[in-house]
This record gives structure tokens, sequence and C-alpha cells, in this order.
């Protein structure tokens, strides 16, 4: 039994030294450059081993990070709208933040709607341009209900169509 205690702790504490990098970095930054830059920087963050050595990079955002993103934020108290909106601002997939907003709340999935919703209204007011070319079909938070995709009304017949 001690043998399997050390082995859980030895693990949780390499686990933590992993990550505490990129944590570490993302409370300072979030506080001294605002959270569009820290989330930013947390999704550039080399993923590391249990050593502490860099793992060569893969395409995209490392597994987890988005979520560990949400996960840290809300314990150093960043309201979630606001995780929400500087993932939307770093041009973070719409389905990775959806997954994650969920994997957050897993039993509220009207609390996790509006924060979606609350987040990407505010990533619209605040960098509206970077959600147009990397959003270019939303697929987020309430795009048939706001109209983004219903098109509201509008005609779209082009030029040559009569």
């Amino acid at each position: 039994m001690k043998k399997l205690i050390i082995s859980l702790v030895i693990i949780l504490l390499t686990v933590t030294v992993a990550m505490a990098s990129w944590v570490a970095d993302f409370e300072l930054e979030s506080e001294e450059l605002g959270i569009i830059i820290a989330v930013g920087n947390a999704l550039k963050a080399p993923e590391t081993d249990e050593d502490g050595n860099e793992i060569l990079p893969g395409p995209g955002i490392p597994q987890g990070r988005v979520a560990a993103i949400i996960e840290n934020g809300l314990q150093l108290e960043v309201v979630a709208a606001n995780l929400i909106m500087a993932l939307y601002c770093n041009q973070v997939d719409s389905q990775q933040i959806i997954d994650a907003v969920y994997h957050q709340y897993p039993e509220e999935e009207e609390k996790a709607q509006d924060l979606l919703d609350a987040g990407y209204k505010k990533a619209e007011a605040e960098c509206l341009e970077v959600i147009r070319d990397s959003q270019a079909y939303p697929r987020g938070p309430g795009a048939v209900a706001s109209g983004r995709l219903n098109g509201g009304g509008g005609s779209y017949a082009t030029p040559d169509t009569p």
C-alpha cells in the first residue's frame, strides 16, 4: 500500500511540474498583460515531460489545453465569459471551446450555453475581425438562434442570379 501511495504522489508531482510553467506564467500574465495575451501565450506554450524537457509540438493546440486554460482561469477567479472571449480572440476553433466549456460544466448545460453565448458576444465586441477570419461559419454558441447562420431574412442571390 505504501508503494502505491508513493507512486501516486510521484506521478502527481511530475504532472504538476510539467504543467507548472505555463500555469504560473498564465497567472502572472493574466494580471499584468491581460487575459487575451495570457491565453494566447498559454496556447503556444510547449508541452513538457515529467523531467521538464520540452516535447516536440504536434500540429494545433496540445490535447486538453483549452479545458486546462478554462479550469485554471476559473481557479484564478477570471470571469468565465472573459476566458471564452480570449479563446475566440486567439482563433481557437469554436468546437474546441464548446467541448471544453461543457467538460467544465457537465451537469449544467444551460449555464454552459449561457457562458458560451456571453463569451462569444464579448469576443464580437473585442476582436470581431479576428473571429470573422478564423470562424468563417460559426458553429458555436447560439449561432442559429442569434441569426448568424439563418441569415436574419436577407437575400443570398448573387448578381448573376435572377
